[in-house]
């Protein structure tokens, strides 16, 4: 397969420093690039650290919806309470 991207002179530039840092052209360096997992496939968390920074990054946690007392522990005690009073109250009817 051949292809042909156009690059700026900056990326160009980019390439040409990368390639050269490794002992390769600039083809054989990206055809390097392209075989490894790194470049087809993201790196998968392996620790919950690592999972809580990528929900971190992507929002799922941590986003507060816009009020930082949302994350708050305060604010999760407040919620349970109500739902337990929610749940409590209906099953008493």
């Amino acid at each position: 397969m051949t292809l042909t991207i156009e690059l700026t002179e900056e990326e160009e530039s980019r390439l040409q420093s990368a390639a050269a840092v490794v002992g390769l052209d600039p083809a054989m360096y990206l055809r390097s690039l392209i075989g490894q997992p790194a470049a087809i496939e993201p790196r998968k968390p392996k620790t919950g650290r690592e999972i809580v920074d990528q929900l971190m990054q992507e929002g799922v946690i941590g986003a507060g919806f816009g009020d930082p007392n949302l994350d708050s522990p305060e604010a999760a005690r407040k919620l349970r309470a109500e739902v337990w009073r929610t749940h409590t109250a209906g099953a008493r009817k």
